[in-house]
């Protein structure tokens, strides 16, 4: 048995914000009684928000996948060097053996699996950062990624990945599925308006093109060549199975009823709303790149949408004619993850496995490294007006922020929602205390595995390498 000294055990207190699968049976018993009762409350779906209108998204049914292209059938562009920048899409967080700090960089992230398809050394500089903004990557800008970018003339690709964090993704998915901090998890009708604010507005616009024009210009090459990647739709909004599952954070599952209360379960308009937000993120990154190329005497950026791979690939699916009865951690073909859960493999690696390999490692060292800052919660009174001052988007601080909220029980309004945070901090303070570590599934506590919710997994990034290589 591993034994733990003092400080481990502390941070480790840390777990149940960073598990999103912890279990109140008192929960499940009442929804037993209820049926075995014939009285259960019932809950209507809501009816979605009124936004600005976005392209209808109805997910299709799982398709074949998409044959990798063979190396030596194509000529590969990457002969000197390769520059990526962007959020944590492109990071890669959670990916195989992942930074628990800094920028949260995953071991397969599409960037590397790009640069691994390169015939012979390169320069390969990979600049991306969880939670980035547009604004640091444009030149002068804090934590430039351009800025940093040396010897740009080696380059002969770049890929980008940004807006996402810029619309505000983490705000968005707490309000409307996570609800982290319960009732200070947000508003998601207002979450989405704004979001819909600053697509339709020239500011984000300007910006994402300024920051290709730069990354051109700095090149100095006319045969430099720029790949801007899009979002994957996170739902298949389809099926009905899921309008009685919850991601929420402290306690998601599939309900046999809905339960009274803002429970955030993933009813079709919710799921169908969340896709067109990011389906109309998508279309405006795909206009600025025709606005920047219109600039130029040949085309020098290509949007590349990850959607049409994503099918079959999503939360909700359908297999072999069964609906997928979410959340299912367990389901290797859904190629994004939820808070805690393990990766899938790259054919041909243990991408998996070095992810699962990490979390015991750090377990059983001990190593504050790999724990990361998980030894204390932030403020609840004082993280969020930090993290506003700061500009920090790491989704680990915002969440741990929440976190924190939830735990100590603030509330705010006339909240109706489920308020299970600090009963499961309780329990799961408990059972660490008895050495019961297995009840809380301590190896869910390193802040990646909380952080990486909604993002690719090893297979979605293969599918965003595979969509680049297909048009290069």
């Amino acid at each position: 048995m591993v034994r733990l000294n003092q400080s481990v055990l502390i941070s480790l207190l840390f777990v149940c914000l960073l598990s999103s699968a912890a279990i109140i049976p008192a929960l499940k018993d009442r929804e037993t009684a209820c049926i075995a009762l014939g009285d259960c409350p019932g809950e209507n779906p809501p009816a979605a928000a009124s936004t600005t209108p976005a392209p209808s998204l109805s997910i299709a049914p799982p398709a074949t996948a998409t044959p990798e292209p063979s190396a030596t059938a194509q000529s590969i562009p990457i002969v000197k060097g390769y520059v990526a920048f962007g959020d944590s899409y492109a990071a890669g967080i959670g990916t195989g053996t992942t930074e628990t700090g800094g920028c949260r960089k995953g071991s397969y992230s599409y960037p590397r699996q790009l640069a691994a398809m390169a015939l012979g050394d390169i320069d390969f500089q990979n600049l991306p950062c969880s939670g980035a903004i547009v604004g640091e990557v444009l030149q002068g800008g804090k934590k430039s990624q351009i800025d940093a970018w040396t010897n740009p003339s080696n380059a002969d690709i770049a890929t980008l990945s940004i807006g996402g964090n810029d619309i505000g993704f983490y705000p968005i998915l707490t309000a409307c599925v996570l609800r982290v901090g319960q009732s200070f998890a947000g508003d998601c009708d207002t979450a989405i308006q704004s979001a819909y604010d600053k697509i339709n507005g020239r500011d984000l616009f300007n910006d994402i093109a300024s920051a290709l024009n730069q990354m051109i210009d700095k090149s100095g090459r006319d045969d430099f060549k720029v790949y801007m990647t899009g979002y994957p739709a996170f739902f298949n909004v389809d099926t009905k199975t899921c309008d009685y599952s919850t991601f929420y954070y402290w306690q998601p599952g599939h309900h046999s009823f809905h339960h009274l209360g803002n429970w955030a379960y993933l009813y079709q308009s919710l799921r169908l709303q969340i896709n067109n937000l990011v389906i109309a993120l998508n279309t405006m990154l795909s206009q600025v790149a025709d606005s920047v190329n219109a600039q130029y005497p040949s085309q020098r950026v290509w949007f590349i949408d990850p959607n049409p791979a994503y099918d079959g690939h999503r939360f909700c699916e359908t297999d072999a004619g069964t609906e997928v009865t979410e959340p299912d951690a367990s389901r290797a073909d859904t190629w994004l993850f939820l808070s805690g859960w393990g990766d899938n493999d790259l054919p041909g690696t243990e991408s998996s496995q070095d992810a699962d390999n990490q979390q015991l490692n750090a377990i059983s060292a001990g190593n504050d490294t790999d724990i990361g800052n998980a030894a204390s919660l932030p403020d609840p009174s004082t993280c969020s007006a930090a993290n506003a001052a700061a500009g920090d988007n790491d989704w680990y601080d915002l969440m741990a922020c929440e976190a924190a909220i939830a735990v100590a029980n603030m509330t705010t309004g006339n909240y109706s929602g489920p308020s299970y945070a600090q009963e499961v901090f309780q329990q799961d303070q408990a059972a660490i205390a008895a050495g019961n570590f297995s009840a809380v599934e301590v190896d869910w506590y390193v802040p990646t595995s909380s952080a990486k919710t909604f993002h690719p997994r090893t297979l979605g990034q293969q599918a965003y390498k595979i969509a680049i290589m297909n048009v290069w």
